[in-house]
């Protein structure tokens, strides 16, 4: 069987969204007073939806029966929740090492029982949902009509983020809320990959496209400038930004990479840069939070010489580069090891 044809673009999709979780931690972590302001929202309501979109559709794989495959939870626990495990430990362990915490608790308990995981919750929750997509997979699978794919989807999402708050003392080590969340954008990969000729159709029509375009310019509205509103007004719109941003996002990525791919020359080099942070982009997460400490030592020095959305954002941009640029040295240096590249990069 001959090899499947990688997908360049969701490469580039994971590299651009990789690098605004960078600036979104620059912005809070870095920046005097910018963990509330538009950019660090903006980029907030974009990046993380697409990786876990992504990972949707490449969890979906059909067996030669015809059946659904589940994921490999074993594989899993290895490539996520293992770098975690050594990579968060040590992020505790020189975080008290250089007196940066400001909490009356920084023990490895507090880490893992915190709601955040003190940044290292995307994995956490990634992890979590592939354990809930190998429980509930065949289920889904039955499922043949996309609304009603789409419906189970919104219920399952609901029902998790629901049980952290009955139960609130698994709350936080479970971090319902976010593991809820992004149940949706993932089942929604899920069944765009079941999908893809439908979801293909998507992408060329027209009317979807206008409409996408509305709709999430309406959704990112309310999650940058009404968050006044309420939790409730605010999860509602984040649900219905998933679909239409993943239908943007990839109308826009696609043509560009293909084109790209498609020249005799090959791929250009800004596109070559993105493929690379894509297909590193598990192991930037794990590391990137080292290449901060300076910058956070210095009391979130870092500021913008000119107020308003532009310069915040490019100085964002800029000091992420750096922080990213710092993280991949690390990465390659530790590649001739598959011991140390596993332990602390997940693949």
């Amino acid at each position: 069987m001959p090899p499947k044809e990688r997908l360049h673009y969701f490469d580039v999709l994971k590299g651009i969204a990789i690098y605004m979780v960078v600036m979104g931690h620059v912005l809070c972590l870095c920046m005097s007073d910018m963990d509330d302001s538009v950019p660090f929202r903006l980029i907030g309501s974009i990046h993380m939806p697409l990786f876990f979109f992504i990972s949707g559709w490449f969890s979906y794989k059909l067996l030669p029966d015809g059946r659904v495959a589940r994921p490999d939870l074993r594989r899993r626990f290895v490539q996520l929740m293992l770098p975690t495990a050594v990579v968060g430990s040590l992020y505790i362990l020189v975080y008290n090492h250089l007196g940066l915490y400001r909490h009356e608790e920084t023990s490895l308990g507090w880490f893992w029982l915190s709601a955040g995981k003190q940044g290292y919750w995307f994995t956490v929750s990634l992890f979590e949902i592939m354990v809930i997509y190998a429980a509930t997979a065949k289920l889904l699978h039955r499922l043949h009509r996309t609304p009603l794919s789409i419906a189970a989807a919104l219920v399952l999402s609901v029902a998790i983020v629901a049980a952290g708050k009955l139960f609130p003392a698994i709350d936080k080590p479970l971090q319902l809320n976010a593991t809820g969340c992004y149940t949706f954008p993932f089942l929604i990969g899920v069944i765009a990959r079941r999908h893809k000729d439908g979801f293909a159709r998507l992408l060329h029509s027209d009317v979807a496209m206008t409409l996408a375009i509305i709709v999430l310019a309406g959704c990112l509205t309310v999650n940058v400038q009404y968050r006044h509103l309420g939790n409730a007004v605010l999860f509602v719109s984040r649900l219905v930004s998933h679909i239409p941003l993943a239908m943007i996002a990839i109308a826009v990525i696609r043509p560009w990479t293909d084109a790209s791919y498609g020249r005799p020359d090959g791929p250009s080099a800004a596109v070559r840069v993105w493929v690379y942070l894509g297909r590193n982009s598990l192991g930037i997460y794990l590391l990137h939070y080292f290449m901060l400490f300076p910058m956070q030592t210095a009391e979130t020095w870092l500021r913008p010489m000119l107020p308003g959305f532009v310069p915040v954002a490019l100085t964002a941009a800029v000091a992420a580069a750096a922080v990213v640029g710092c993280t991949c040295m690390v990465i390659e240096l530790m590649r001739p090891s598959r011991i140390l590249t596993r332990l602390f990069t997940g693949t």
